[in-house]
């Protein structure tokens, strides 16, 4: 079966054989994936200690991709190259990004992490079958300024 590693936004997916990955978190599957990206591709990670808690978080994911490929979802084509995305944090901005992840069972049952939070670090126990989805989310940081174009839609309503 093996484990299934996808990065949303980078286009990239491996499938993983369950010995490559020494270990049940989620770092230990990045780690599988960084040595063995997939025929005509490299894959990498940043990670960074960069909340108030001290918890280890992903901050940036990149591939590169030695020939063209589409999109499974839109079926844009993409070009041979780097694909690099990273969180922001910046405090100036009305949203910050940052990356998020999800665990699926062998069923395609989300599995319940044990903290809302909890690093890529934390003991899973992820097993042939399962996998692991990383999206970069964006997050309001206040309420949204309703622009003077969507309050006379709203009168129209």
């Amino acid at each position: 079966m093996g484990i299934n590693l996808q990065v949303v936004g980078i286009f990239y997916s491996v499938k993983l054989d369950a010995e490559e990955v020494k270990g049940a978190t989620v770092k230990d599957v990045l780690e599988a994936a960084k040595k063995n990206p997939g025929e005509g591709k490299s894959f990498d990670y940043g990670s960074c200690f960069c909340t108030k808690d001290g918890k280890s978080l992903v901050k940036s994911f990149t591939a590169k991709y030695d020939k063209g490929f589409s999109s499974r979802v839109s079926n844009f084509s993409y070009k041979a190259g780097t694909y690099t995305l990273e969180q922001n944090l910046n405090t100036a901005s009305p949203s910050y990004t940052v990356w998020q992840y999800y665990v699926l069972d062998e069923n395609g049952k989300r599995v319940k992490l044990p903290e809302a939070t909890a690093s890529y670090t934390t003991n899973l126990d992820i097993k042939d079958g399962y996998s692991v989805i990383w999206r970069l989310i964006s997050v309001l940081k206040g309420p949204t300024q309703i622009s003077d174009a969507q309050t006379k839609l709203q009168a129209y309503s």
